[in-house]
């Protein structure tokens, strides 16, 4: 997944809405996000780590954030797969009741609420 200037931008606006003191550079909303979204699996167990290890307590809260939604996220991504390579079918919609299951958009709510980004 290519993550965009856009992206960064929403989410380092979120952030600041969300009442966050800590300053957050696009470079490091951008890890985050690829963190979050697997863009960076590679790198993202090494970057929650370091978080983890260099961090205040929003740092901390912000690592946690990072994995609920990496989490909620997962089921989406692993059925993506049903329709890779992209052939110009992103605005289409799916048909296959596996695809979406209605606990995974009921998890990806709460998460959203328990971070106060809903």
């Amino acid at each position: 997944m290519q993550i965009t200037d856009e992206m960064v931008s929403t989410a380092v606006a979120a952030y600041w809405q969300s009442g966050s003191k800590i300053i957050l550079s696009d470079t490091h909303m951008r890890a985050a996000l690829e963190a979050a979204l697997g863009a960076r699996s590679v790198n993202a167990p090494k970057l929650i780590s370091n978080m983890r290890k260099n961090a205040g307590p929003d740092t901390m809260l912000a690592a946690a954030c990072i994995e609920d939604l990496a989490e909620a996220l997962k089921p989406f991504a692993d059925s993506a797969a049903k329709y890779d390579p992209p052939e110009e079918d992103d605005n289409y919609w799916s048909w296959d009741p596996e695809v979406v299951k209605i606990g995974w958009l009921r998890t990806a709510r709460a998460v959203l609420e328990r971070w106060g980004l809903k």
